[in-house]
């Protein structure tokens, strides 16, 4: 387990280089910030920037849970 437990996923996007288009990526974060949208799923709670909340509006996220 992480030390100190993480306190949301932040989900940004990241430039998708010469496809043009950006990419969805996920990472644990310990923190969030004010100008975070926070959403809350099933206890999980997703931590969106305000420039990434644009492209990912309406999308679907899936994951593996893998120990």
């Amino acid at each position: 387990m992480q030390s100190p437990v993480p306190v949301a996923l932040r989900v940004a996007v990241v430039g998708g280089g010469c496809s043009g288009f950006p990419i969805p990526h996920g990472v644990l974060k310990n923190q969030t910030s004010d100008a975070d949208q926070v959403f809350e799923f099933d206890g999980l709670k997703v931590a969106v920037d305000q420039m990434s909340s644009m492209y990912l509006d309406g999308i679907e996220i899936d994951y593996i849970e893998d120990d």
